[in-house]
């Protein structure tokens, strides 16, 4: 079927997005500190009890990393259970509407005799902006959860 493109995938999925900043914010924190003894407060406590600032630092910043790391990967393997058991079917866009970097968008379909209304939350790009009310578009289903939806171009290689 089809392959999952990460390349795509990180610049279209705002919760794969997400989850990859935020580990390497952790892992550059850990590293400025480690390398430069680079510090953003001067007095770090957790649950206001002081635990020595450098051991504090160190596990906020591998808390963080960690946490990345593990929503990414878990976002990750669920577009890839999608991508398993899809099916290409056309939909018709029935609701666009996009604020600041983000927007939701809401497909019209017909699977197995049944429809249906999904929508999907999208960041701002540039194939995601010309997204309008009435248009075809391909989406990837999962066969076996027809309401998991990806629009087929965000997330595919060609």
């Amino acid at each position: 079927m089809e392959k999952l493109s990460i390349k795509k995938t990180l610049k279209n999925d705002f919760i794969l997005a997400i989850s990859t900043c935020m580990a390497l914010i952790g892992i550059v924190f850990l590293i400025l500190y480690k390398l430069f003894g680079l510090k953003f407060e001067k007095h770090i406590s957790i649950l206001n009890i002081s635990v020595g600032e450098d051991f504090s630092y160190e596990v906020i910043s591998i808390v963080i990393a960690a946490l990345g790391i593990i929503f990414a990967l878990l976002r990750y393997i669920k577009l890839k259970s999608i991508f398993q058991n899809a099916v290409l079917i056309n939909a018709t866009v029935t609701y666009a509407q996009f604020y600041g970097d983000r927007g939701q968008v809401t497909f019209s379909y017909n699977y197995s005799g049944t429809e249906y209304k999904r929508g999907v939350a999208l960041a701002r790009t540039k194939e995601t902006r010309d997204l309008e009310v009435g248009d075809e578009v391909a989406l990837l289903i999962d066969e076996n959860n027809p309401k998991r939806i990806l629009i087929h171009s965000l997330y595919c290689e060609e």
